[in-house]
């Protein structure tokens, strides 16, 4: 999987391509973890390259969304489509983690007053 960090201002933006797995969740981790335990962060993680998604990955994904909340943070995924997007709506994820169609609706979430 590839990892593509970028900022738009003060929101982190990281774009996915290929695969989560038990393989990439780690290089994930190691990127994501770190963003999300500022108090106050705003982090999108833009999965519409993302070919596959495993419960490996989607536990990641949850794990940082609850720690997000405790931190008074942002955690807003955008671009769940195609199979990915599956995986969100049969595993009940959808309800659990913030999901926008988009880059630009992700951020207009993140900069939304309250």
């Amino acid at each position: 999987m590839d990892i593509f960090h970028s900022r738009i201002g003060s929101i982190h933006l990281l774009q996915l391509r290929g695969r989560l797995d038990s393989r990439s969740v780690e290089a994930l981790s190691a990127q994501l973890v770190p963003l999300t335990e500022a108090l106050g962060h705003q982090v999108i993680l833009e999965l519409t390259e993302l070919q596959s998604l495993t419960s490996t990955g989607l536990r990641l994904l949850l794990v940082q969304a609850r720690k997000s909340r405790e931190q008074q943070g942002a955690f807003v995924l955008c671009g769940v489509q195609g199979f990915v997007r599956e995986v969100f709506e049969l595993s009940g994820f959808v309800d659990l983690i913030p999901i926008e169609s988009g880059r630009k609706e992700a951020v207009a979430r993140m900069n939304a007053p309250g």
